[in-house]
């Protein structure tokens, strides 16, 4: 999986942190250094509507952030 990533984001670098993270009860979590995008939290889950959680999660993250409100993470790709 961790070829599939660095191929996707185009990356040189990238490098497990730590050991896993919890991403919740429902997904798999990591977090990476990368070459690109520094620090990065990855979210695994293998469930069929896994996309459609992650796109909804992913477009949340987006509306959420453009109210300049409160800090959010910033979500790079689904």
């Amino acid at each position: 999986m961790d070829e599939a990533i660095i191929k996707e984001l185009h990356l040189k670098k990238f490098v497990p942190i730590g050991s896993k993270l919890h991403g919740g009860c429902i997904s798999k979590a990591r977090a990476y250094h990368t070459d690109k995008y520094g620090d990065v939290f990855i979210k695994f889950n293998n469930d069929p509507k896994a996309r459609e959680m992650f796109d909804g999660e992913f477009a949340s993250l987006d509306e959420i952030s453009q109210t300049n409100t409160i800090h959010v993470p910033k979500p790079i790709k689904v």
